[in-house]
């Protein structure tokens, strides 16, 4: 689709990854964002050997974590997200991301 990624490591377990997936990424602001990106979410709720590799490639160090990547994976350099944020601060940062 040529289209940017957003990727969104997040536990079930994690209090501030619920936050942000009921807060941030469900918002109707975020969201009309997002029909421009390709988004994938990889749940860390359970340890795999597949998870840990992930992590290891994009050096994913807490939960959760948010990706810009562009349509060739690689990551948009400043945007990454570790934590809660607010919807308007998820939407500058696709705003940034589509540019």
């Amino acid at each position: 689709e040529r289209k940017p990624l957003l990727v969104d490591f997040y536990a079930s377990w994690c209090a501030a990854c619920i936050q942000l997936d009921t807060i941030t990424l469900n918002s109707a602001l975020v969201a009309a964002h997002l029909r421009d990106f390709v988004t994938v979410r990889l749940d860390f709720s359970r340890s795999t050997l597949e998870g840990s590799a992930a992590a290891r490639r994009y050096q994913v160090v807490g939960l959760p974590c948010v990706l810009f990547l562009d349509h060739e994976g690689r990551e948009f350099e400043g945007l990454r997200v570790t934590g809660f944020i607010t919807p308007e601060e998820m939407a500058s940062h696709l705003e940034r991301a589509r540019r």
